[in-house]
């Protein structure tokens, strides 16, 4: 509660009675010592209960309004990135046992981070893209370069897509966005005739160089060619490769009908893995994650399984009319197959 103070000026009263007057003398009485009376002024010392003042300060509780940070959570919308990621993991694949494309010369084949599975066609040298969500759906990927005789495809680590031209002996490079072509990565005459290409574990390219019986190794920063990496006097013409779960790099060759297997690291040849009678011509290959092997044979018209220990024969799947060449592990251990002559891609379940 407020104190109110009031400090007025002294009054001086002035009355009508005479002065008082000594009466043994005659003279006038001394005024008394009333001057005294002034140190009441001190209680002016009572102002300090202004200090009541500082209880203003609670308003600082306004600072609860940072809660509102709590908005931040909305970010938590990028895990709609891993409906990509899902949808790899459990890929629709076709309604059916294949699909049909337009041509008959369908080659490579590869899954692309976008979990679109991308198909070298031999028809028109492009690169055709089969949506992830609806396989029926097809269209036309890569645009510009020089592509001639087009064989093999496969994603780098930094997304792009590199794909084979025979008939220049070189690598072309896209950019797995939009397919845009970005240009040459690598040409030299130790990829005479190059057809199938693949990322080794060190991270560079491995491309089979046909016309050479090797294979031949690429830096995949700077396109340099290192030079040829694994070869073997009996394999002929080499096509399809993988790095198989053991490490080792596992190479089909045509004209011996068998497929070689190297050293992961050195090259050094190892041995012969499976020959005839069992393959005819093999193309593509890949491991699935039980371990198995998995080889198109070409002009047997089939594609054989392989137990991935032992390499005896698991099954054999016919694949009709057409004949059977790139050959790609997609994403729930199934096994999809490019057939030259129908224009088909195949689809194989592996049966358990």
């Amino acid at each position: 509660m407020r104190q109110l103070l009031w400090i007025g000026a002294p009054f001086l009263l002035v009355g009508c009675s005479a002065k008082p007057i000594d009466t043994d003398s005659g003279e006038p009485l001394p005024p008394a010592e009333t001057g005294e009376t002034g140190e009441t002024g001190e209680t002016g010392e009572t102002g300090e209960t202004g200090e009541t003042g500082e209880t203003g300060e609670t308003g600082e509780t306004g600072e609860t309004g940072e809660t509102g940070e709590t908005g931040e959570t909305g970010e938590t919308g990028e895990t709609g990135e891993t409906g990509e990621a899902e949808l790899c993991g459990d890929w629709p694949g076709f309604d059916s046992d294949f699909i049909q494309l337009s041509g008959d010369d369908p080659e490579g084949l590869a899954f692309g981070p976008d979990c679109a599975l991308y198909v070298a066609y031999g028809d028109d040298d492009t690169v055709l893209r089969v949506d992830p969500r609806d396989g029926e759906v097809i269209t036309r990927f890569s645009t510009g370069g020089s592509i001639e005789n087009i064989q093999g495809l496969t994603f780098g680590a930094d997304g792009d897509l590199y794909v084979t031209s025979r008939d220049t002996d070189s690598i072309l490079r896209y950019s797995g966005g939009d397919g845009s072509y970005v240009g040459v990565f690598a040409t030299s005459r130790e990829l005479d005739g190059p057809n199938t290409p693949i990322f080794g574990p060190d991270g560079d390219l491995y491309v089979s160089s046909r016309n050479r019986a090797s294979v031949v190794q690429i830096d995949a920063k700077t396109g340099a060619v290192k030079g040829v990496f694994a070869t073997h006097p009996s394999m002929g013409y080499p096509e399809g490769m993988a790095f198989g779960p053991d490490g080792e790099l596992y190479v089909s060759g045509r004209d011996s009908s068998a497929v070689f297997r190297f050293d992961g690291e050195t090259g050094e040849y190892i041995d012969q893995v499976v020959s005839r009678p069992s393959l005819d011509s093999p193309e593509g290959l890949g491991f699935t994650e039980d371990g198995d092997l998995w080889v198109s044979s070409r002009d047997g018209g089939e594609v054989v399984r392989f137990d991935g220990e032992t390499f005896a024969v698991v099954e054999t799947i016919s694949m009709g009319a057409g004949r059977p060449v790139g050959l790609a592990i997609g994403p729930g251990g199934r096994v999809y197959v490019a057939a030259r002559d129908t224009g088909r891609l195949h689809q194989i379940t592996p049966e358990e």
